[in-house]
Protein backbone atom coordinates (compact mmCIF):
# COMPACT_ATOMS: atom_id res chain seq x y z
CA UNK A 1 0.00 0.00 0.00
CA UNK A 2 1.01 3.50 -1.21
CA UNK A 3 -0.59 6.96 -0.43
CA UNK A 4 0.53 10.62 0.03
CA UNK A 5 -0.22 12.38 3.50
CA UNK A 6 -1.39 15.78 2.55
CA UNK A 7 -0.87 18.84 5.17
CA UNK A 8 -2.93 18.06 8.38
CA UNK A 9 -3.20 14.55 7.78
CA UNK A 10 -2.94 12.42 10.82
CA UNK A 11 -2.11 8.05 10.23
CA UNK A 12 -2.75 5.89 12.38
CA UNK A 13 -0.57 2.11 12.33
CA UNK A 14 -1.26 -0.38 15.28
CA UNK A 15 1.41 -1.59 16.90
CA UNK A 16 4.09 -3.91 14.94
CA UNK A 17 3.11 -2.68 11.53
CA UNK A 18 5.94 -2.01 9.67
CA UNK A 19 6.41 1.35 7.95
CA UNK A 20 8.50 3.64 5.85
CA UNK A 21 7.71 7.19 4.82
CA UNK A 22 9.87 9.86 2.56
CA UNK A 23 9.20 13.44 1.50
CA UNK A 24 8.33 14.25 -2.17
CA UNK A 25 11.02 16.20 -3.93
CA UNK A 26 8.05 18.89 -5.21
CA UNK A 27 7.44 19.69 -1.72
CA UNK A 28 8.90 19.99 2.16
CA UNK A 29 7.51 18.12 4.52
CA UNK A 30 8.74 17.28 7.84
CA UNK A 31 7.58 13.22 8.83
CA UNK A 32 6.67 13.19 12.82
CA UNK A 33 6.58 9.81 14.48
CA UNK A 34 4.95 9.85 17.58
CA UNK A 35 4.97 6.23 19.14
CA UNK A 36 2.81 5.05 21.96
CA UNK A 37 2.43 1.93 24.11
CA UNK A 38 5.76 1.02 23.74
CA UNK A 39 7.12 -1.89 25.23
CA UNK A 40 4.14 -4.01 25.46
CA UNK A 41 4.34 -6.68 23.11
CA UNK A 42 4.30 -10.61 24.36
CA UNK A 43 8.11 -10.29 23.31
CA UNK A 44 8.84 -7.85 25.42
CA UNK A 45 7.08 -9.35 28.11
CA UNK A 46 8.66 -12.91 27.39
CA UNK A 47 11.95 -11.41 27.64
CA UNK A 48 11.41 -10.56 31.13
CA UNK A 49 9.84 -13.98 32.35
CA UNK A 50 11.84 -16.33 30.40
CA UNK A 51 15.54 -15.99 32.63
CA UNK A 52 13.59 -17.69 35.71
CA UNK A 53 11.50 -20.19 34.12
CA UNK A 54 15.06 -21.18 32.21
CA UNK A 55 16.66 -21.33 35.77
CA UNK A 56 13.36 -23.35 37.16
CA UNK A 57 13.53 -26.08 34.35
CA UNK A 58 17.72 -26.13 34.83
CA UNK A 59 16.86 -26.86 38.84
CA UNK A 60 14.03 -29.35 37.92
CA UNK A 61 14.74 -31.36 34.74
CA UNK A 62 18.17 -32.92 34.39
CA UNK A 63 17.49 -32.79 30.24
CA UNK A 64 18.53 -28.98 30.50
CA UNK A 65 21.77 -30.36 32.46
CA UNK A 66 23.33 -32.04 30.30
CA UNK A 67 26.46 -31.11 28.77
CA UNK A 68 26.04 -29.29 25.03
CA UNK A 69 27.71 -31.95 22.54
CA UNK A 70 31.45 -31.66 22.86
CA UNK A 71 33.41 -29.96 20.25
CA UNK A 72 30.40 -27.70 18.86
CA UNK A 73 32.65 -25.00 17.91
CA UNK A 74 34.19 -26.66 14.95
CA UNK A 75 30.73 -27.65 13.68
CA UNK A 76 28.41 -24.24 14.77
CA UNK A 77 29.16 -20.92 13.76
CA UNK A 78 28.59 -18.25 10.66
CA UNK A 79 32.01 -19.76 9.27
CA UNK A 80 30.49 -23.20 9.27
CA UNK A 81 27.03 -24.77 6.59
CA UNK A 82 23.98 -24.98 8.56
CA UNK A 83 23.16 -28.21 6.66
CA UNK A 84 25.25 -30.92 8.40
CA UNK A 85 23.38 -33.72 10.65
CA UNK A 86 25.48 -32.68 13.58
CA UNK A 87 23.73 -28.80 12.97
CA UNK A 88 20.79 -30.65 12.89
CA UNK A 89 20.68 -32.71 15.85
CA UNK A 90 21.90 -29.89 17.64
CA UNK A 91 18.72 -27.58 16.57
CA UNK A 92 16.39 -30.84 17.14
CA UNK A 93 17.84 -30.90 21.02
CA UNK A 94 16.92 -27.37 21.92
CA UNK A 95 13.64 -27.48 19.83
CA UNK A 96 12.62 -30.03 22.19
CA UNK A 97 14.32 -28.14 25.21
CA UNK A 98 12.31 -25.01 24.24
CA UNK A 99 9.28 -27.32 23.92
CA UNK A 100 9.78 -28.36 27.96
CA UNK A 101 10.36 -25.08 29.13
CA UNK A 102 5.90 -24.23 29.10
CA UNK A 103 6.13 -26.97 31.99
CA UNK A 104 8.13 -24.65 34.42
CA UNK A 105 6.41 -21.77 34.13
CA UNK A 106 4.23 -20.80 37.37
CA UNK A 107 2.58 -17.56 38.15
CA UNK A 108 5.46 -16.07 40.17
CA UNK A 109 7.36 -15.65 37.13
CA UNK A 110 4.58 -13.71 35.79
CA UNK A 111 4.61 -11.50 39.10
CA UNK A 112 8.11 -10.81 38.93
CA UNK A 113 8.06 -10.20 34.90
CA UNK A 114 4.97 -7.70 35.90
CA UNK A 115 6.89 -6.11 38.77
CA UNK A 116 10.02 -5.54 36.17
CA UNK A 117 8.10 -3.88 33.61
CA UNK A 118 6.23 -1.50 35.61
CA UNK A 119 9.67 -0.44 37.08
CA UNK A 120 10.34 0.34 33.38
CA UNK A 121 7.15 2.15 33.19
CA UNK A 122 7.35 4.26 36.07
CA UNK A 123 10.68 5.24 35.60
CA UNK A 124 9.84 6.87 32.11
CA UNK A 125 6.47 7.86 32.62
CA UNK A 126 5.14 11.90 33.32
CA UNK A 127 4.98 12.87 37.29
CA UNK A 128 1.37 13.82 38.14
CA UNK A 129 0.01 17.06 37.38
CA UNK A 130 2.01 19.80 39.70
CA UNK A 131 -0.57 20.91 42.66
CA UNK A 132 -0.59 23.48 45.43
CA UNK A 133 2.12 23.52 47.94
CA UNK A 134 -0.19 23.62 50.23
CA UNK A 135 -1.92 20.88 49.19
CA UNK A 136 0.41 18.90 51.61
CA UNK A 137 -0.38 19.12 55.71
CA UNK A 138 2.11 21.24 57.57
CA UNK A 139 1.23 18.80 60.61
CA UNK A 140 1.34 15.09 61.00
CA UNK A 141 -0.95 14.07 63.63
CA UNK A 142 -2.30 10.53 63.34
CA UNK A 143 -4.67 10.93 66.42
CA UNK A 144 -8.69 11.60 64.93
CA UNK A 145 -7.37 10.86 61.23
CA UNK A 146 -7.91 8.63 58.99
CA UNK A 147 -5.70 8.25 55.78
CA UNK A 148 -5.48 7.22 51.72
CA UNK A 149 -2.53 7.26 49.03
CA UNK A 150 -1.94 10.25 47.46
CA UNK A 151 -1.46 9.60 43.42
CA UNK A 152 -2.40 6.03 43.75
CA UNK A 153 -1.88 5.49 40.44
CA UNK A 154 1.66 6.79 40.47
CA UNK A 155 2.70 4.16 43.00
CA UNK A 156 3.79 0.20 42.81
CA UNK A 157 4.05 -2.08 45.50
CA UNK A 158 6.75 -4.56 45.13
CA UNK A 159 7.32 -7.55 47.15
CA UNK A 160 10.21 -9.60 46.60
CA UNK A 161 10.05 -13.15 46.11
CA UNK A 162 13.24 -13.91 47.48
CA UNK A 163 13.33 -15.38 51.11
CA UNK A 164 16.13 -13.64 51.80
CA UNK A 165 14.87 -10.15 50.95
CA UNK A 166 13.00 -9.12 54.11
CA UNK A 167 11.59 -5.76 52.69
CA UNK A 168 9.10 -4.13 50.47
CA UNK A 169 9.58 -1.25 47.77
CA UNK A 170 7.25 1.61 47.16
CA UNK A 171 7.87 2.94 43.65
CA UNK A 172 6.29 5.92 42.63
CA UNK A 173 6.95 8.53 39.41
CA UNK A 174 5.66 11.44 41.70
CA UNK A 175 9.35 12.97 41.63
CA UNK A 176 10.08 12.25 37.86
CA UNK A 177 11.37 15.27 36.33
CA UNK A 178 8.94 16.75 34.09
CA UNK A 179 10.76 18.50 31.42
CA UNK A 180 13.28 16.12 31.00
CA UNK A 181 11.08 13.47 30.48
CA UNK A 182 12.04 10.65 28.42
CA UNK A 183 15.40 11.75 28.08
CA UNK A 184 18.48 12.72 30.25
CA UNK A 185 17.38 15.04 33.27
CA UNK A 186 20.11 18.16 33.85
CA UNK A 187 18.24 19.51 36.47
CA UNK A 188 20.35 20.39 39.47
CA UNK A 189 23.43 18.97 37.58
CA UNK A 190 27.29 20.35 38.63
CA UNK A 191 28.69 19.23 35.89
CA UNK A 192 26.99 20.43 32.52
CA UNK A 193 29.96 19.80 30.41
CA UNK A 194 29.75 15.75 31.04
CA UNK A 195 25.90 16.30 31.11
CA UNK A 196 26.25 17.62 27.53
CA UNK A 197 28.60 14.91 26.05
CA UNK A 198 26.09 12.38 27.92
CA UNK A 199 23.47 13.31 25.20
CA UNK A 200 25.58 14.17 22.19
CA UNK A 201 26.89 10.48 22.90
CA UNK A 202 22.98 9.19 23.03
CA UNK A 203 22.41 6.97 19.20
CA UNK A 204 19.62 9.28 17.12
CA UNK A 205 18.28 5.94 15.84
CA UNK A 206 17.66 4.21 18.75
CA UNK A 207 14.64 1.52 18.71
CA UNK A 208 10.93 2.92 19.90
CA UNK A 209 11.15 -0.46 22.06
CA UNK A 210 14.68 0.92 23.60
CA UNK A 211 14.06 3.50 26.55
CA UNK A 212 16.75 6.30 26.21
CA UNK A 213 17.81 6.76 30.25
CA UNK A 214 17.84 3.33 30.93
CA UNK A 215 20.72 4.55 33.73
CA UNK A 216 18.05 6.21 35.06
CA UNK A 217 15.81 4.63 38.62
CA UNK A 218 12.55 6.16 39.98
CA UNK A 219 11.98 6.91 43.44
CA UNK A 220 11.87 4.18 45.84
CA UNK A 221 10.84 3.54 49.12
CA UNK A 222 11.56 0.57 51.67
CA UNK A 223 9.37 -1.04 53.94
CA UNK A 224 10.01 -3.95 56.35
CA UNK A 225 8.42 -7.20 54.49
CA UNK A 226 6.08 -7.25 57.75
CA UNK A 227 4.54 -3.68 56.85
CA UNK A 228 3.77 -5.60 53.17
CA UNK A 229 0.02 -6.40 54.23
CA UNK A 230 -0.85 -2.95 55.51
CA UNK A 231 0.94 -0.95 52.85
CA UNK A 232 -1.86 -3.38 50.31
CA UNK A 233 -4.65 -3.36 52.43
CA UNK A 234 -3.94 0.79 52.12
CA UNK A 235 -3.40 0.72 48.25
CA UNK A 236 -6.71 -1.41 47.95
CA UNK A 237 -8.30 1.15 50.06
CA UNK A 238 -7.98 3.68 47.75
CA UNK A 239 -10.21 5.82 46.90
CA UNK A 240 -11.66 5.30 50.57
CA UNK A 241 -9.87 6.97 53.57
CA UNK A 242 -8.52 3.99 56.07
CA UNK A 243 -8.35 4.56 59.82
CA UNK A 244 -5.09 3.34 61.43
CA UNK A 245 -6.60 0.32 63.19
CA UNK A 246 -7.93 -1.29 59.81
CA UNK A 247 -4.09 -1.51 58.22
CA UNK A 248 -3.14 -3.02 61.56
CA UNK A 249 -2.84 -6.93 61.19
CA UNK A 250 -2.46 -7.57 65.23
CA UNK A 251 -1.78 -4.74 68.30
CA UNK A 252 1.76 -5.20 68.33
CA UNK A 253 2.09 -3.71 64.69
CA UNK A 254 0.98 -0.37 65.78
CA UNK A 255 3.96 1.15 66.49
CA UNK A 256 5.65 -0.15 63.04
CA UNK A 257 2.42 1.01 61.00
CA UNK A 258 2.69 4.64 62.83
CA UNK A 259 6.38 4.32 61.15
CA UNK A 260 5.24 3.58 57.78
CA UNK A 261 2.43 6.63 57.57
CA UNK A 262 4.80 8.80 58.98
CA UNK A 263 7.31 7.83 56.09
CA UNK A 264 4.72 7.81 53.22
CA UNK A 265 3.59 11.57 54.57
CA UNK A 266 7.17 12.97 54.27
CA UNK A 267 7.36 12.00 50.98
CA UNK A 268 3.90 13.65 49.79
CA UNK A 269 2.36 10.19 48.91
CA UNK A 270 -0.16 10.40 51.88
CA UNK A 271 -3.29 12.50 52.48
CA UNK A 272 -4.94 13.22 55.91
CA UNK A 273 -8.27 14.09 56.88
CA UNK A 274 -10.14 14.47 60.01
CA UNK A 275 -12.30 11.07 60.22
CA UNK A 276 -15.68 13.08 61.24
CA UNK A 277 -15.15 15.17 57.89
CA UNK A 278 -14.48 12.00 55.90
CA UNK A 279 -17.51 10.50 57.46
CA UNK A 280 -19.70 13.48 56.61
CA UNK A 281 -18.36 13.47 53.32
CA UNK A 282 -19.40 9.78 52.48
CA UNK A 283 -22.49 10.44 54.20
CA UNK A 284 -23.74 13.32 51.08
CA UNK A 285 -22.30 11.45 48.63
CA UNK A 286 -24.54 8.02 49.58
CA UNK A 287 -27.54 10.77 49.98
Amino acid sequence: MEFTLEQGDVLYMPRGVIHQAHTDNKVFSTHVTISVYQRQSWSNFMELAMPRIIHRAFANDVEFRRGVPPQYLNFLGSQYSGSTQSVKDFCNTLKQLVSKLSENLEIQDLQHAADLASLDFITHRLPPPDTPESSQETDFSLDGMVFRLRNREYIRIVISSNTEDDHVSLLCSTANCRQHHMGICTCGSADNESVSESLDSLDQDTSVDEPINQGVEPKCIGFSKNLSLPLIKLYDAFPQFVKLEKLCVAASDEISVRGMLLQLWSSKLLELQEENSARERESSRSS
